[in-house]
């Protein structure tokens, strides 16, 4: 935070091959964070930084899409390593960043080299980034069906979903008004399409065939089947899942949107049965 412009050039060429290692450490992180909230050559920080956060010591155009949602899917479920890209999402909020941990990389009275308005230089990294991970993870869905399209990021979805590290990401995501309307709203339907998948479990569905045809291994498995688990009075939504679905159900107008145009009676009772009444409760006002 105290190096000038060509000093912190050199910080960066220095982590070159090393981003995803210091970004998941315990330690390491903060030097990520900060970085992306002090440095103004955003062009350096997407092609060093947040580009080798992404996709490795790879370039973009070198990797295959499975590749591209593992690396994602490790990064965002990773305790640590998605704290940069919350910063971008929700910049220093206190829900992530505790302030007696944080105090020393906000600290406004150090950053004598930051002359780059801090909103501008986070919609310079904001939007590529947004970029990414529509086509990544959304961009295959098709509107106005139950199916997505890019059946090689279900797996993904699933994954963040179910950690308590991804759904945090996928909700902020959701949630944030700085990306795209259109980013959102794609996003809105890959997850309520993932969902409606687990509460309908159509064995003959296009979607259940794409899904089973990755798994070469096992015909029968569906990624899916991961966001239930097993209790003694029967079978229930996983709690991160539910309380992922409860917020956004709360919270994201195209979540929202995407759920209550699908919501029939049958379906009601089904969330019921898997113990999602909270959920129907914050979708109430609008659907009952």
């Amino acid at each position: 935070l105290l190096s000038d412009a060509k000093s912190r050039k050199k910080i960066i060429k220095s982590f070159r091959s090393a981003v995803r290692k210091i970004a998941f450490d315990e330690y390491g992180h903060y030097a990520i964070v900060a970085l992306l909230d002090s440095v103004d050559d955003t062009k350096l920080l997407w092609k060093s930084v947040l580009g080798e956060l992404l996709y490795g010591d790879q370039t973009e155009k070198a990797l295959t899409a499975a590749v591209k949602t593992d690396l994602l899917c490790e990064l965002l479920c990773q305790k640590h390593g998605r704290l940069p890209i919350l910063h971008l999402l929700v910049p220093r909020s206190t829900r992530y960043f505790h302030p007696q941990h944080w105090s020393h990389v906000w600290a406004e009275d150090i950053r004598v080299h930051s002359k780059k308005d801090a909103a501008i230089r986070r919609k310079e990294l904001l939007v590529p980034f947004a970029d990414y991970i529509h086509q990544s993870l959304f961009s295959g869905d098709e509107p106005g069906t139950d199916v997505i399209v890019n059946y090689e990021s279900v797996p993904t979805i699933v994954s963040l979903l179910s950690s308590p590290y991804g759904s945090a990401v996928l909700t902020e995501y959701l949630l944030c008004q700085d990306i795209a309307e259109e980013y959102r709203q794609a996003a809105a339907r890959a997850v309520r399409s993932v969902v409606m998948e687990l509460l309908h479990f159509k064995s003959k569905s296009t979607y259940r065939k794409s899904v089973v045809a990755i798994d070469h291994e096992d015909t029968k498995a569906n990624p899916v089947e991961r966001l239930l688990m097993e209790k003694d009075d029967g079978v229930v939504l996983e709690a991160v899942t539910l309380r992922t679905l409860r917020i956004l159900a709360a919270r994201c107008q195209e979540f929202r949107s995407e759920l209550e145009a699908n919501l029939d009676d049958s379906l009601k009772s089904t969330i019921r049965r898997l113990q999602g009444d909270i959920i129907l409760d914050n979708l109430s006002k609008t659907v009952e």
